[in-house]
């Protein structure tokens, strides 16, 4: 499914009330040899969370987990173990005002799914206990940067990557963005316990396409 048809189909299901407040974004950056890229929300134009290739819930998770969500019920996706799910949820327009004043969420809950929960609930006139401001000012499912998840291998591979984009001629901010696109890519996350990488077979084929791509230039 093409992003603007996911898009459309995504903004279908958002409350009314919300239609002009809540955006959700995508980037792709072309002439790259891995698809890099990142997706976002905001809220009034400023930006509240944003996946991308450098964390381990990076923006193809985000991706799957949108695409999720149109098949699933309300119930199930008020339910689901995604926050990025359950956070589109309680804006979505099939969470009546009756539903919404009986949902349990706070502070506990997901920064995301709380922040969008009391902006609704601002918006269609219902006490939620606190009002509406962001306090945390960007919810990131993973923090950017954080690689607790990932092995020292992993570590060592994405340096030896940079270090080959540098010597191209990149940016140190843009090498190292396409070097963990390509470890995620190969390992699909952190391989430690719990990351997105855990105990999956590893796809060596970004790895073989750099290496043609490479060949062919010289």
């Amino acid at each position: 499914m093409r992003w603007s048809q996911l898009k459309t189909n995504l903004e279908s299901l958002r409350a009314p009330v919300l239609a002009k407040r809540v955006g959700l974004h995508q980037a792709r950056y072309r002439y790259t040899r891995e698809e890099v890229g990142r997706i976002w929300l905001t809220i009034d134009s400023r930006e509240i969370a944003s996946f991308d290739t450098s964390a381990q819930y990076d923006d193809y998770q985000a991706l799957a987990d949108l695409k999720a969500y149109l098949l699933l019920s309300v119930d199930d996706a008020l339910q689901s173990g995604s926050p990025l799910i359950r956070a589109l949820a309680v804006i979505d327009r099939r969470v009546g005002k009756r539903r919404l004043r009986s949902l349990e969420i706070g502070p506990e809950e997901h920064s995301l799914v709380y922040e969008l929960y009391r902006l609704r609930c601002e918006v269609e006139g219902i006490p939620s206990g606190t009002s509406f401001a962001f306090l945390h000012g960007r919810s990131d499912l993973m923090p950017q940067g954080d690689k607790r998840k990932y092995t020292d291998k992993q570590k060592r591979q994405a340096e030896h990557i940079e270090e080959g984009y540098k010597e191209r001629g990149l940016s140190e901010g843009e090498a190292e963005r396409r070097a963990w696109a390509t470890v995620n890519k190969v390992h699909g996350g952190g391989e430690k316990p719990g990351g997105g990488g855990y105990g999956k077979p590893e796809n060596r084929e970004p790895m073989r396409r750099g290496a043609r791509k490479a060949a062919k230039k010289r």
